[in-house]
């Protein structure tokens, strides 16, 4: 997996494109300050610089103004700009790896949108409807729709919105568009990204990003702690970019993929408690505690706010694979 920091360096030494004409504004924006102001921002967070609440309020804004000017942009200058994009979607969601790109679709609609640190994908709500055609064009069916936002003082909002039934094509196509109008005419005007969840049309598998799936495969031979279901889920690099705790966008990103794996029955989430007995001169038994996933989110933010050491937060909590958990990593691996 490329770093931030090679993604950065590319963009540096990438030409600026012939096609963008000076001080002329495309859309609601001016191709060669956004571009500064953007590579600025990225480049402080990626060199250890925390981005304090007026940088963030800024890069996003900078970030979903870009976005909303993508059709009015020379298509030759798509990908400089789409590179940028995604670097500003690593800074605001506290990413240390890059994610996945989404996948792709006609008119490279996939091209504009904001990917998660644990692979879940969004747009802007001026595209989404584009998005949704352009998925289900793709034979991908559309099962749900959440808004969220990304506050300035950190972390992630988000309201849940819809979960569509299993349809042919049209039909998923009407009812995904029917809830979209309904969720840009509800009372979240200020949530500006749509939540697309969606799997390949026909499939029966539980919708899973390749990081999920990736700590079911370390499931299989090992309870998995904290601090590596982050580097799985893409959410901490490996090594971390910054020797301190997760942030609170972080946690968010790892508990919304634990809440996806116990929903599909495929994990449980919980503690290690230490068994007494047996002889001396091995390691000791351990036995995992489901707890309810309120209780261990609780703890692991408490154990991330108190921290001195990784040691203090790395081991909040741990998960092990449910038996379906175990079969669906199995298949995984065949099919590999």
């Amino acid at each position: 997996m490329r770093s931030i920091a090679e993604l950065l360096e590319e963009h540096r030494d990438a030409h600026f494109p012939a096609e963008i004409e000076n001080a002329r504004e495309y859309g609601v924006i001016d191709p060669v300050m956004i571009d500064a102001d953007i590579f600025g921002w990225v480049s402080s967070y990626a060199s250890g610089v925390e981005l304090d609440t007026d940088a963030r309020r800024g890069l996003e804004h900078a970030r979903l103004k870009l976005g909303e000017s993508w059709s009015e942009l020379p298509a030759a200058s798509h990908p400089y700009f789409a590179r940028l994009l995604r670097l500003a979607d690593v800074a605001i969601q506290g990413c240390e790896a890059l994610p996945p790109p989404a996948p792709p679709l006609r008119d490279r609609n996939d091209l504009v949108a904001r990917v998660g640190c644990n692979g879940e994908v969004m747009w802007p709500r001026s595209l989404a409807r584009d998005a949704i055609r352009s998925l289900t064009a793709a034979d991908f069916e559309i099962l749900g729709l959440d808004l969220r936002k990304y506050p300035p003082d950190g972390g992630t909002q988000e309201a849940p919105w819809s979960s569509l039934e299993s349809t042919a094509n049209a039909a998923n196509l009407d009812q995904a568009l029917r809830s979209l109008e309904a969720a840009l005419d509800s009372e979240f005007v200020d949530y500006p990204w749509i939540l697309i969840t969606y799997r390949n049309a026909g499939g029966s598998d539980p919708v899973l990003t390749r990081g999920e799936v990736g700590l079911l495969a370390d499931g299989l031979t090992d309870d998995i702690s904290f601090d590596i279901a982050l580097i799985d889920f893409g959410v901490r690099g490996n090594p971390p970019v910054r020797n301190e705790p997760p942030d609170a966008n972080q946690i968010d990103a790892a508990f919304r993929s634990y809440e996806r794996l116990l929903d599909a029955d495929l994990i449980r989430l919980g503690r290690v408690k230490y068994i007494d007995g047996g002889p001396p001169g091995r390691v000791e038994p351990v036995e995992h505690m489901a707890e309810p996933l309120t209780k261990v989110r609780a703890r692991v933010e408490e154990a991330c706010r108190t921290a001195s050491d990784w040691g203090d937060w790395a081991f909040s909590c741990w998960s092990v694979n449910s038996e379906t958990g175990d079969a669906l990593a199995r298949d995984d691996a065949g099919r590999d």
